[in-house]
């Protein structure tokens, strides 16, 4: 695990001083006298620690993304073939491509492509249900285990070493912050796709009664 390059602690104090000095600029031209400026303080010290969470939170998730071990194997796979390995193996039963769709929260077409991904990568296969000869089920294969138990000792070890010296109240306080912000989003993007489902039914709704004025 490598400290931040220069490049990009450059790159970090240019954004905050750009985004202090856009603020500055904003409260003169608004025309705030000196005392209403003091009071707008915490004010633009809050917008500025806002800023520089969500920063930090997308230049870590990058950082984490592109870790990798002295072997310059990844550490912290995310990719669709590991997320299927990581859903069967976890799972306390045998998942059917559908019950896979469901635990990753994709269609079912996606599913299917990533489980055949993962069965060519020979980290799981898909055999017939005994019950129902139509329907494949995910199992993990000798060398998907081996994939998951070389990952577990790697991980664990820069874990250890990534969040050293962190008491239990800083990591508790800093997994509530950033799953608020998860659920947020996940919340903002189902209401997306609802407002998108809306208008696409309203739009067609639209065109088929001009369709019909114009008969």
């Amino acid at each position: 695990m490598h400290p931040p390059s220069d490049d990009d602690n450059k790159l970090g104090a240019a954004r905050r001083e750009a985004l202090e000095k856009a603020l500055k600029r904003s409260a003169v031209r608004t025309g705030l006298g000196e005392t209403a400026r003091q009071r707008g303080a915490p004010l633009e010290q809050r917008c500025l620690a806002e800023h520089d969470l969500i920063y930090e939170i997308t230049s870590a998730a990058q950082r984490i993304a592109a870790a990798s071990d002295r072997n310059g194997e990844r550490v912290y796979r995310t990719d669709g073939i590991w997320r299927v390995l990581a859903t069967v193996a976890s799972s306390p039963y045998c998942l059917a491509i559908a019950d896979l769709a469901r635990s990753l929260g994709v269609r079912k077409q996606t599913a299917h492509q990533l489980a055949h991904a993962a069965a060519r990568a020979r980290v799981i296969e898909l055999a017939p249900n005994p019950q129902d000869k139509r329907l494949l089920q995910a199992l993990v294969t000798p060398r998907g285990r081996a994939a998951l138990a070389a990952a577990r000792v790697s991980e664990s070890g820069w874990l250890a070493t990534l969040l050293n010296g962190l008491g239990d109240h800083e990591l508790k306080a800093t997994l509530r912050v950033v799953r608020v912000i998860r659920q947020r989003l996940e919340r903002d993007a189902r209401e997306l796709e609802r407002y998108k489902a809306e208008r696409k039914r309203r739009n067609a709704e639209l065109r088929h009664r001009n369709a019909l004025l114009s008969e």
